[in-house]
């Protein structure tokens, strides 16, 4: 489904409280990235004691395991689990924070099929900090907004987001500039094209 046009039809916005945030939206799970989430901001707290990672959707995962990473205990009170909220109320919340993430991790079909959060990020003007798999960046790094980085490596993503934090005017900026790739290149007008394309050579 498109967000493109929608902004406007959101409810009025769950105000955050002046803290530096991410979110994530989708399914929380260690398989899409929760503990090298968890890594990353514990990483970032000495820095940033008052970072806030927003996590909205279904918890499929176990939380003794959450309770066996380390790093867990440093940044409990920094992981904010909203749990599944339609998304009429998710995304307002979503786009008061600084960017948003998208760090499946390497198995299954993930490094082969897109994440609509990517796409739902863009459309609110978020950048992003996304898995480094090549269809990933295929997106990302020609609208230049947001970092494809190691989805395993906590320091490379603790960089990303640091450098979103220190830097606003270009985290601004990587937003405005996915804003404005998706009408170009990302609608069903434009994906239909090449779908039609495809089905035509293969007929052929």
């Amino acid at each position: 489904h498109s967000l493109i046009g929608v902004g406007n039809k959101f409810p009025a916005p769950i105000r955050l409280r002046k803290y530096p945030a991410f979110a994530y939206l989708g399914v929380v799970s260690f398989d899409r990235g929760l503990g090298a989430m968890v890594r990353a901001i514990a990483l970032l707290k000495p820095r940033y004691p008052d970072v806030r990672l927003h996590l909205i959707g279904r918890c499929h995962f176990d939380w003794a395991e959450l309770d066996a990473v380390p790093e867990f205990s440093l940044v409990r009170d920094n992981l904010i689990f909203h749990r599944h909220r339609p998304h009429a109320e998710a995304l307002p919340l979503v786009a008061q924070c600084r960017a948003g993430l998208a760090l499946l991790q390497p198995v299954g079909d993930y490094p082969g099929s897109y994440p609509t959060k990517l796409f739902e990020y863009m459309a609110l003007g978020l950048p992003v900090v996304v898995s480094d798999f090549l269809l990933y960046r295929a997106v990302v790094e020609p609208a230049g907004c947001g970092f494809c980085v190691n989805p395993t490596d906590e320091y490379a993503i603790a960089n990303a987001l640091t450098r979103i934090l220190d830097q606003p005017a270009d985290g601004k900026r990587m937003g405005e500039a996915g804003k404005r790739a998706l009408p170009n290149r990302y609608t069903w007008a434009v994906e239909s094209e090449k779908l039609i394309n495809l089905y035509q050579k293969i007929v052929l």
